[in-house]
């Protein structure tokens, strides 16, 4: 059984849009988000803040959503990826294999798409992420792959972090422009290796 979300609006969320939690046993979760607008408030209050969030032994479609917003603005955010925290407009820790992020258009947080620890869990193809002011797309610790993404403004349009795992991803046919820092940049630590393999197509 899937669970659906969608055409669903939420407006000023203080943290979290959607969080999808697997369950430690058995089977994961399964969940299609599709075609909702997820906007954050203006913090008053020190806080971090996700449009949609996977965790755990959790698959989800996330498809032709509209997510803007979300900054981390306490003390210890930033833009480095191993010690400093960011707020994700769609964030996937630790998701089981079968996971996609399709189609969505995501602005004005610290970073698009974040997977974390994930290891080949994830589709991330076809958005558009725009002025996201750090990165556009981040896959750490966990291998991964991305594709036919566009990617404007913020400092890096892909990080390929390794901060606690070797970390190779493969990018395909992303179009990225219009970045501060770098199109796309490895970011290692701690003994562990980060490696982006870039195609074309």
């Amino acid at each position: 059984m899937v669970a659906l979300v969608t055409t669903v609006t939420i407006a000023l969320n203080l943290v979290e849009g959607v969080e999808v939690v697997g369950p430690p046993d058995g089977q994961p979760s399964r969940v299609k988000l599709a075609d909702s607008t997820i906007t954050a408030g203006s913090p008053q209050l020190p806080t971090e803040q996700f449009g949609i969030v996977i965790l755990f032994a959790a698959v989800a479609q996330i498809t032709g959503n509209t997510i803007s917003g979300g900054v981390c603005n306490f003390e210890g955010c930033g833009p480095d990826p191993i010690f400093e925290f960011q707020a994700m407009g769609v964030f996937i820790e630790e998701a089981a294999v079968g996971s996609t992020v399709t189609d969505n258009h995501i602005s004005g947080s610290d970073v698009g798409v974040y997977q974390y620890g994930s290891p080949n869990c994830c589709t991330i193809s076809g958005n558009t992420l725009q002025d996201n002011r750090f990165f556009g797309i981040v896959i750490q610790d966990s291998d991964g792959t991305t594709s036919e993404n566009a990617i404007s403004g913020g400092q890096i349009g892909i990080g390929v972090v390794a901060g606690g795992a070797d970390t190779v991803a493969v990018l395909q046919g992303d179009k990225i422009k219009q970045t501060s820092v770098a199109s796309v940049k490895e970011i290692e630590c701690c003994g562990f290796t980060a490696t982006a393999i870039i195609k074309d197509h």
